[in-house]
């Protein structure tokens, strides 16, 4: 019964709103134009939230400020082919003024201080220097920039060291140079090419920068480690006629390719080993972006990243997202080469499990004897020293490699095309490397194995290391891998 009553109460009310609301018209479109702008106000709010979210951090002030200063009246004299060719433009924050490098049409560089306080440009005397652009240094206590050069010895594999130091403070400059020589690194004997001078008087502009600031915060999208990692104050820039190749520097350097097809244009994050500026700026050609790894290292010159043969990196402009990687000849007609493999600062002992042959090729793998123990606390490698003569001799020495006899004889018996007169031996580090610099005196009278052959006429080698890092989610074999192969010369 009182479910009757409350349905009966139900249908009243129901039956007077109706009511109520054909009397009333304008309540029924009042309600509608409320539910309309409720509707509306919420899909505006949602168009707008995507507005609403943190903006994306603008990480390219230097390279906007850049561009309009030398765009502008206070940059005409220098876009001229005495300072700027068209191609390269380097980059570096120093304190609240940038430091600009200029290549011009003979392939020397210019370096321009550009004083936020005074709003002008001062050209830095470098003295005709080859100037590596990766190591010049800002002192920040000291107010100083640092330019180091380097002079070789023709009949040694050393070079000795020259420093020339501005001062930001009073602009003077300093110059000194080392009594000593050392090891040069490969890139410290690199010569600039000489240049190919097709349109020597044409004028260039930086207009092509505008283009790249519009694609640049992209990288946020589509590498957002690099973007994160960029400390904006290192850019450097290689303009080609058909591309742009961007090198960001933080921890690490972040290399992109900008390409425009008419009114397209794309961003490209490539998956390259990081390479001297130095080197790379002069390695393109018109299908591939070239980049070289002469120690072999994804990043060079550091202890944590083992080292292969040198090696060179291809990418086509069609297809910059796949690389392929170029083994170089290993085996100089006219000079000894030396290669270091693996790390230096790995001292666990290198069990050998597998050898492997094939009719050009072979290999040596390893597992280290204590699995889960690293002495350098970081990825651990064997370290391999790999000679080559010009009388075709070539000398293989690794430290604590342990090779049973099994091993040693299916070394010895090794039938590979171009390849004779294997043996093994021990030897101390020094007996191999005389020359070498940084280990102390225990170190160099360390024995290792000795594997040498000689290779014959008409033959040259190539080779690969590679190493497994111990702190993959995959435990895989082999842990460390030295692999040969011959071709005809």
């Amino acid at each position: 019964m009182r479910l009757v009553k409350s349905l009966n109460v139900v249908l009243l009310l129901s039956i007077l709103l109706s009511l109520c609301t054909c009397a009333n018209p304008d309540i029924s479109s009042s309600k509608q134009q409320k539910i309309d702008q409720t509707t509306v106000t919420t899909i505006e709010t949602q168009a707008k939230e995507p507005e609403e979210t943190e903006p994306i951090e603008d990480k390219f002030v230097m390279l906007r400020e850049v561009y309009d200063i030398l765009s502008g009246s206070l940059g005409e004299p220098y876009r001229t082919p005495e300072y700027w060719g068209g191609e390269e433009i380097d980059m570096m924050k120093v304190g609240d003024d940038y430091l600009i490098g200029l290549r011009n049409v003979q392939n020397q560089m210019h370096y321009l201080l550009y004083e936020r306080e005074t709003n002008s440009i001062i050209e830095i005397d470098t003295q005709g220097k080859h100037i590596p652009w990766d190591e010049i240094d800002y002192y920040v206590d000291n107010q100083e920039l640092s330019f180091p050069y380097y002079i070789p010895d023709d009949q040694t594999r050393k070079v000795k060291q020259g420093t020339i130091t501005y001062s930001l403070a009073d602009h003077s400059y300093q110059y000194t140079e080392s009594d000593s020589s050392s090891l040069a690194y490969p890139e410290n004997l690199f010569e600039i090419p000489d240049p190919v001078l097709t349109q020597e008087n044409q004028t260039y502009t930086f207009d092509f920068l505008a283009d790249i600031l519009d694609k640049l915060p992209e990288i946020y999208f589509t590498d957002h480690q690099g973007w994160m990692d960029f400390g904006q104050s290192n850019i450097c820039i290689l303009s080609h006629k058909k591309s742009v190749l961007i090198c960001l520097q933080g921890q690490a350097k972040y290399y992109y390719l900008y390409q425009k097809s008419g009114a397209v244009s794309a961003i490209t994050p490539l998956d390259v080993p990081n390479t001297f500026w130095d080197m790379l700026r002069f390695q393109q050609d018109e299908e591939y972006l070239i980049f070289p790894s002469p120690t072999g290292q994804r990043i060079p010159n550091v202890s944590f990243s083992f080292a292969d043969f040198p090696y060179i990196t291809l990418l086509s402009l069609n297809s910059p997202t796949n690389s392929i990687k170029r083994k170089l000849p290993l085996w100089d007609q006219e000079d000894e080469k030396h290669y270091l493999l693996g790390r230096t600062l790995c001292y666990a002992e290198w069990k050998a499990y597998r050898i492997w042959q094939s009719e050009n090729e072979f290999s040596i793998e390893w597992e280290r004897r204590e699995p889960n123990v690293c002495p350098s606390g970081d990825d651990c490698c064997p370290e391999i020293r790999v000679k080559t003569s010009p009388d075709r001799s070539v000398t293989v020495w690794i430290r604590n490699n342990i090779l049973s006899e099994e091993d040693k004889q299916q070394l010895l018996n090794l039938q590979i095309k171009g390849i004779q007169n294997i043996q093994l031996s021990s030897a101390t580090l020094q007996e191999i490397e005389p020359m070498i610099e940084g280990k102390t005196k225990e170190e160099l009278m360390e024995e290792g194995t000795c594997l040498s052959f000689t290779l014959e006429e008409g033959y040259q080698l190539y080779g690969e290391f590679s190493c497994t890092d111990i702190f993959s989610d995959h435990w895989t074999h082999p842990e460390a891998s030295l692999y040969f192969s011959t071709a005809k010369e």
